[in-house]
C-alpha cells in the first residue's frame, strides 16, 4: 500500500543546509510518508551528505545533468505515489508537527485542494519576521488583482495528488514564477487556502530567488495576473501594463461589472462585490487620499512659515 504522503524534495548545491532540513522531515510526528528526494546534478557535497541517511522512506535519485528547478520538480511529481504531495526546500527546516496538521486538516476538508502555512524566517543574523498567508479561499482565489503577494509559501505547501492527473504540472514558461503560475492553474480546480499556525521556517540569504531575480519575478507575476484578468473578462488585457494593480486602474466600469460576475462564480455574490471594492478602494480612492493630505500637509506648513 502506498504512503499517504509523498515528500518532495529537489536539491542543487546545498550541502550547508540539507542535513538540517531532511532531518526535520524525518523527525515529523506524522511518519505515514515517502520522502523523494532528488539531487539536480549537484556540483558540492549534496549526495554525499544525503546518501548518508539510511531511512527506508528516503527514495533518493541524482539526475545526470542539471535540469533545473522546474524540470526536477515535474519529474519529482510523477514519482509522488501518495494522496498528498508534501513541498520542501533544502535549505527550509519543517516543524515537526507540519505534516500531521496539514493531513488532518486536508482530510477534515474535501473541497480544499491546496494548503500552505505561515513561516518563520531565519538567517545567519537571526530570526526574522513571521511570514502570514491569506486563509479565505475567495480572497486567495482573487488575488491576482493586485497579484503582489504569493499565494502560499511553496516549501510549507501539502497538496491532493489527483489534482495533477489532467496534466497540470510546473510550467517552464513562468520559471523564477512558476508556483506563482500553479496556483493559478490549480485555483479553477479546488479552493487554496494557508493555516495560520507557523509550520517552517524560512531561509533567507542572498542566493534566494527572491532576492536575485525579483524584477523578473514581478514581470511574470503581472503576465499571469493578465492572463486571469482575460480568462474573467472574456477579451485581450495590455500585458504590457507595469503591474497588476496597474491593469485594475485601467479597467471602465463595465469591465468592472463582467469581473465581478466572472468572481460570482466561483467566490459568490457577497465575496465577489467585497473583493471589487475593497480593490476599488484601494487602488483608486486611497492614492487620491494621499495626494489630498500631501497638499493639507504643505499648505499647512507654507502658512505656519
Amino acid at each position: 500500500m502506498p504512503p499517504r504522503v509523498s515528500v518532495l524534495l529537489p536539491v542543487y548545491n546545498q550541502e550547508k543546509y540539507i542535513r538540517e532540513a531532511i532531518d526535520s522531515i524525518l523527525a515529523q510526528t506524522y511518519s505515514d510518508f515517502e520522502f523523494i528526494i532528488i539531487d539536480d546534478a549537484s556540483s558540492d557535497m549534496s549526495v554525499k551528505v544525503i546518501q548518508q541517511f539510511t531511512d527506508e522512506r528516503i527514495r533518493f535519485y541524482v539526475n545526470t545533468k542539471n535540469l533545473g528547478s522546474v524540470r526536477t520538480l515535474n519529474e519529482g511529481l510523477s514519482l509522488c505515489r501518495g494522496e498528498y504531495i508534501a513541498r520542501m526546500d533544502g535549505d527550509d527546516i519543517a516543524y515537526p508537527e507540519r505534516f500531521q496538521k496539514q493531513v488532518e486538516f486536508l482530510d477534515a476538508h474535501p473541497d480544499v485542494g491546496v494548503v500552505g502555512a505561515a513561516v518563520q524566517c531565519f538567517s545567519k543574523d537571526g530570526t526574522g519576521e513571521v511570514m502570514r498567508y491569506e486563509t479565505d479561499c475567495s480572497a486567495l482565489f482573487s488575488s491576482f488583482i493586485f497579484a503582489e503577494t504569493s499565494m502560499v509559501a511553496h516549501p510549507v505547501v501539502m497538496m491532493r495528488r489527483n489534482l495533477f492527473a489532467s496534466g497540470i504540472k510546473y510550467s517552464q514558461r513562468y520559471f523564477y514564477a512558476e508556483d506563482y503560475k500553479l496556483w493559478n492553474d490549480l485555483k479553477w480546480h479546488t479552493n487554496i487556502t494557508n493555516l495560520p499556525e507557523v509550520l517552517l521556517k524560512y531561509r533567507i540569504h542572498p542566493f534566494s530567488m527572491s532576492r536575485t531575480k525579483p524584477e523578473k519575478q514581478a514581470l511574470l507575476r503581472t503576465e499571469i495576473a493578465a492572463a486571469e484578468y482575460e480568462r474573467l473578462l472574456g477579451e485581450r488585457i495590455e500585458s504590457k501594463k507595469s503591474s497588476a494593480r496597474a491593469i485594475f486602474r485601467s479597467l471602465d466600469w463595465f469591465q468592472l461589472c463582467t469581473l465581478t460576475r466572472g468572481l460570482q462564480q466561483h467566490t459568490g455574490l457577497g465575496d465577489a462585490l467585497k473583493i471589487i471594492g475593497k480593490s476599488l478602494f484601494e487602488s483608486k480612492i486611497v492614492p487620491y487620499l494621499v495626494i489630498m493630505k500631501r497638499f493639507i500637509i504643505r499648505g499647512i506648513s507654507l502658512y505656519v512659515e
